[in-house]
């Protein structure tokens, strides 16, 4: 028998002469007891983490270990091969099949080694279930280790008690051992140590960082923890596709001409100059604190917490949305960041940051390697956690509050349009570090400047959520708009709240409903809205209260200024022209404000003046929003609210968040398309009555589809009587669709059966589209012909309306 040279070698052997299956049991018998894979790729990873070092070992040494410790694997039975697999004949009565067992009833008793594979491959279940519940967002360990309990002392010693009375097996230590796994099947697992142990086995195991801070004033030690990201980043490109996927993409958008990403921003473009050929991906680091105990409590403020995460923006954009590509970087208190501040609190980071830029990583894709360079091309957050990250001023009170230029607060109140000399540059900012604080609005130089492709004073970053909706421009717009329907069109505020309330929002929106609004909310401009809430307030207004407004009046200009600046900013893609029409939107919105309402300017509205500027530079705004972020963020918080310890904080987040990378790299969760539906039926098109006006395919017109009354993909969900869009040209030339029929093919794709609807013309008064009667004209799409969520028509005196929710996606 010939010795393999590699690992590498072994594997490539067993996928060329042995046609090994990706979806297999594959058993490795060199640990003890055999651990069993179901799919190949971990079986590979396995090999080559664990049993790794049989290779480095010398030739002599190689031989003696390959009888006793080298991997031995069963190859799978081919399907193909007619002397593997040998089809019994159907036994034609009873009275042979009887006799037939009895024949065979030797052989069916179970050997050593067969009970040894059938407690392996138990085992796994039960480390699969366990891997499934430690990555459950709000449980916690010890909720992990009741639940173990529980099911074994309620489910699973009953089901035992009763294969004890059905029948007995022969006795033998294997047996005995079977039984007692299948009582206590957690036993191997029951401790974290035991757990940790076994996913070490699989390669899965990640330390991470402990970082301590000295607090003089109190004379002790602050600990902070860092997850080891070069691991994190090595494993989730490694896994499934990720890694080719996203190279297509960032190949895909580099031919754009249009700006629909970071890529096709110019900072980005700039960096991937020093690059030439090499592999290079950008990622998007996202900060914000918490407080992790009780807001109100006694200890509030005792563990506030900064979480630092990570994402990359240039995976496919279907994904990008789904909390399994969003990861921790680590955590670190709140009053470590404070005393230490920010560039002395996170330099281990950056040390990472740094070796992730400059050295890059080496992965394995396709029995190939790679090295890829990671560099950081944005921090993300709200504006208080960017300025304090990046070393600029914590307060917006501020002579010079802004991370973007040097205009000063007062000119800032006044101002609609930028003075380009003010921009920040690496060239003044260096100039300003030796100027006092009042006259730089930099408070220390931001350690990482230390990365040789990224500059704070380059972070062109802005995000909508908090500069829009949460305590944003939209709040303090509709606080004045709402005041003046009080005040000078004499409608109440209960006629306000009973539309708000009785509003049609159909079923997409039932989740976000509003809250009654009291006069204090429109003296104080603070709504009890979530920013969702809020963005969904915003989009609504026209036809909520439009009727209300007569033509031509300022103050319902001003509305549609907004909502039209909201709709734009949240564009998924831009050219030229449209960045030109959102700069001279902005002007006419702020105009109008200091017109209508001699208002001096907040400092977000100063902000929003840079956003034609960090489009250009970093790509949309939606790439850049917290929204995904926050609801990562919320995980963690949801967490510390299960758990009473408070010892070291940092450590169990990120000990939590390791268990999550874990369960959800195992089930390679990170490009999977999810589709999810109940009771399909099974039906053929040509039974249907739109059949003969349908354009079809004869595969379709011939097989047997299911359909479904509703259908979630990608997070999304469709029901029959939802309308959907497709722009054909630009943004208000688009086609309208209602959703007759879902149906599933055989290969998994969805097929909307609709009906096409008339679009008459565009309301300016409204926002919206005004819908006419249903065509004579059906169709069938699959889901990527429409580009927008499903949204449903609304009726407002003689017409129905709708309006476009295609930057929600």
């Amino acid at each position: 028998m010939e010795l393999m040279p590699s690992s590498e070698t072994l594997l490539d052997h067993l996928t060329v002469f042995h046609g090994t299956p990706t979806n297999f049991n594959y058993k490795c018998t060199a640990c003890t007891p055999n651990i069993s894979f179901p799919d190949l790729n971990r079986f590979k990873r396995h090999i080559k983490i664990i049993h790794a070092e049989f290779w480095d070992a010398p030739q002599s040494r190689r031989t003696l270990t390959s009888a006793t410790g080298a991997p031995d694997i069963t190859l799978p039975e081919s399907s193909h091969n007619p002397d593997r697999h040998q089809q019994t004949p159907e036994v034609k009565n009873n009275t042979n099949k009887c006799e037939d067992e009895e024949k065979h009833k030797e052989e069916l008793v179970p050997d050593d080694d067969e009970i040894l594979d059938l407690r392996n491959s138990l085992r796994h279940s039960f480390i699969n279930f366990s891997m499934h519940l430690y990555g459950i967002k709000h449980f916690t360990r010890k909720d992990v280790l009741d639940l173990q309990e529980s099911i074994t002392e309620d489910i699973i010693k009953p089901i035992c008690e009763a294969f004890k009375k059905i029948g007995h097996l022969p006795e033998s230590t294997e047996v005995s051992r079977l039984m007692e796994d299948v009582c206590d099947p957690w036993q191997f697992i029951s401790t974290e140590q035991k757990f940790k142990s076994q996913i070490k086995k699989l390669g899965l195991d990640n330390v991470t960082q402990t970082l301590e801070f000295e607090n003089n004033s109190t004379n002790s030690i602050s600990k902070g923890c860092l997850m080891p990201i070069k691991n994190q980043f090595k494993q989730y490109f490694e896994s499934g596709t990720v890694f080719n996927d996203t190279i297509h993409h960032m190949e895909k958008l580099e031919q754009d001409n249009v700006i629909s990403n970071v890529i096709n921003g110019s900072l980005w473009k700039a960096t991937k100059t020093h690059f030439q050929d090499a592999k290079v991906i950008p990622f998007f680091l996202f900060s914000d604190e918490a407080e992790m105990n009780d807001a109100i409590g006694a200890h509030s403020g005792t563990h506030k917490v900064w979480g630092i995460y990570y994402q990359f923006p240039v995976i496919p954009p279907q994904y990008l949305g789904r909390l399994e590509n969003i990861f921790a970087a680590g955590f670190i208190k709140a009053s470590d960041m404070s005393q230490q501040g920010p560039s002395e609190a996170l330099k281990d980071l950056i040390d990472i940051l740094i070796d992730l830029e400059q050295n890059g990583i080496e992965l394995q894709v396709a029995e190939e390697l790679v090295t890829v360079h990671f560099v950081l091309a944005g921090i993300l957050g709200d504006n208080l956690g960017m300025n304090t990250l990046m070393g600029f001023s914590s307060s917006f009170s501020a002579l010079l509050y802004c991370r973007f230029c040097k205009m000063n607060k007062y000119d800032a109140q006044e101002r609609v349009q930028l003075d380009t000399k003010l921009t920040r540059t690496k060239e003044n900012y260096m100039e300003d570090l030796t100027k006092p604080f009042q006259e730089s609005g930099i408070k220390e130089l931001s350690a990482f400047n230390r990365l040789k492709f990224y500059h704070v004073a380059e972070n062109f970053v802005v995000d909508p959520m908090h500069d829009l909706y949460s305590h944003g421009i939209c709040c303090y717009d509709l606080a004045l708009v709402l005041r003046y329907m009080i005040q000078n069109l004499k409608i109440s505020l209960q006629t306000i709240n009973y539309r708000i309330q009785m509003f049609d929002y159909g079923d997409t929106e039932k989740r976000n409903m509003f809250r009654n609004i009291t006069r204090e909310n429109i003296k104080s401009a603070s709504f009890k809205m979530t920013a969702r809430e809020m963005q969904l307030f915003v989009h609504y207004f026209p036809l909520l209260f439009g009727d209300l407004f007569p033509q031509n009046n300022d103050v319902w200009d001003f509305v549609m200024s907004l909502v039209e600046l909201t709709d734009l900013v949240l564009l998924p893609t831009f050219d030229s022209d449209i960045l030109d029409t959102l700069e001279k939107q902005i002007v006419y919105h702020h105009t109008l404000y200091k017109t209508l309402f001699k208002e001096k300017f907040k400092p977000k509205y100063h902000i929003l003046i840079h956003y034609t500027e960090s489009i250009r530079a970093v790509g949309p705004p939606r790439f850049t929003w917290s929204f995904r972020f926050e609801a990562f963020h919320q995980v963690f918080k949801r967490y510390c609210r299960n758990i009473t310890s408070r010892k070291n904080v940092c450590l169990t987040l990120c000990t939590k968040a390791n268990l999550i990378f874990f369960e959800n790299l195992n089930n390679c969760r990170y490009f999977s398309d999810e589709l999810e539906f109940k009771n399909p039926i099974s039906i053929k098109l040509i039974d249907m009555p739109y059949f003969p006006f349908l354009d079809l395919s004869s595969a379709f017109m011939t097989s047997t589809l299911r359909a479904v009354s509703k259908i979630k993909f990608r997070g999304v969900e469709y029901r029959k009587a939802h309308f959907l869009t497709h722009c054909s040209i630009k943004m208000r030339n688009l086609q309208l669709y209602e959703v007759l029929d879902i149906l599933i093919t055989t290969n998994e794709e969805i097929l909307f059966i609709c009906r096409e609807w008339e679009v008459l013309k565009y309301s300016n008064h409204y926002v919206s589209f005004v819908v006419g009667n249903p065509l004579d004209s059906f169709c069938a799409k699959t889901v990527g012909y429409f580009d927008g969520p499903p949204i449903h028509k609304y009726t407002v005196g003689e017409n129905t309306f709708i309006r476009l929710k295609k930057y929600y996606m």
